[in-house]
């Protein structure tokens, strides 16, 4: 299957499996959006070489967020070329330093070896790459060091895993869902202002047709703010399915066990005071039918397995 295709002028994307999609900006100083997969890293730098990139000699890689699956080959890129400056939002050390704090669904997180941003970047943050530059914003939400990469000439975005096709991303659920929701919605209305022609996401194909895709985002979001049931499973949905891919075959209670124990860690934080402890089984009970009905997963006896790539739903209507 060819994953390499050119997207715009100068701009080619590597379409990703487990990893992100990884797109590369081949103006005077070169750069790349996200890196994707550690344990990929090997393949897809040999993806680029046998289309005649050496992602060894790019003079910057542009993280949207610090997910393990956008910035895994980071350190490794870094080993090859000492050169290459990382840019990163200036939350990136708060991100992961409580990631290791809190350490939660841990099996259903991608590890990544640690590396150093050169730049810890702010909002209007620009990159001047001689011959076009790229402005950043600062957009969390998924994760409180998401951003975006906007190429004004071209009204063109990146969004890491801001925005997909009338689908809520995964929420942060390192700081209180509710937080993370209204900083979702806000990022949302930001992105809207600029009425961008065309977005390229983190996993699957381009997005048209921006405006009516943000303000149907925008309705499910004022859908989802009085009911925290819905906003948690949309959450671990994302995690659930990672988590059975990882380890197919895996049995329905260990699953929901596993579920459970983790957001019991968040027991104390004010969205899940909201929820009844007895209900948190449920709820989980409830995510796990929700993705056997979207076909994510599928169950044989009491063992369940993932049914296609990872994040497909992604683009589904």
């Amino acid at each position: 299957m060819d994953r390499f295709y050119k997207i715009e002028d100068k701009i080619f994307m590597l379409k990703g499996i487990n990893s992100c999609n990884i797109y590369y900006l081949d103006f005077k100083k070169k750069a790349i959006i996200d890196t994707g997969h550690p344990l990929e890293a090997e393949k897809n730098i040999n993806f680029f070489k046998q289309n005649g990139i050496d992602l060894a000699e790019i003079d910057y890689i542009i993280n949207t967020h610090s997910h393990g699956d956008h910035n895994g080959a980071n350190a490794f890129l870094k080993e090859k070329n000492t050169k290459i400056k990382i840019a990163a939002h200036k939350k990136y050390k708060d991100y992961n330093e409580i990631r290791e704090k809190v350490k939660v669904l841990k099996g259903a997180e991608i590890e990544f070896t640690k590396y150093f941003p050169d730049y810890l970047i702010d909002d209007k943050f620009e990159i001047d790459l001689t011959d076009i530059k790229l402005k950043l914003f600062y957009t969390p939400g998924h994760t409180i060091d998401s951003v975006v990469i906007y190429l004004e000439n071209k009204n063109i975005f990146f969004t890491g895993d801001l925005i997909y096709n009338k689908v809520i991303t995964q929420l942060d659920y390192y700081q209180d869902l509710e937080k993370s929701l209204s900083e979702l919605k806000s990022s949302y209305e930001k992105l809207l202002t600029f009425k961008p022609a065309v977005i390229y996401p983190g996993h699957g194909d381009k997005l048209i047709n921006n405006e009516e895709n943000i303000n149907a985002l925008l309705k499910k979001i004022k859908k989802l703010e009085n009911n925290p049931e819905s906003i948690l499973i949309n959450t671990l949905i994302p995690s659930a399915e990672f988590y059975i891919n990882n380890n197919p075959g895996t049995d329905f209670e260990e699953v929901i066990k596993y579920f459970f124990d983790n957001m019991m860690k968040f027991k104390d934080q004010p969205f899940f005071i909201k929820i009844d402890e007895g209900r948190f089984l449920g709820i989980i009970e409830k995510m796990l039918s929700l993705m056997l009905f979207l076909n994510i997963i599928k169950a044989e006896g009491s063992k369940l397995y993932t049914v296609n790539e990872l994040n497909y739903y992604l683009n589904l209507n």
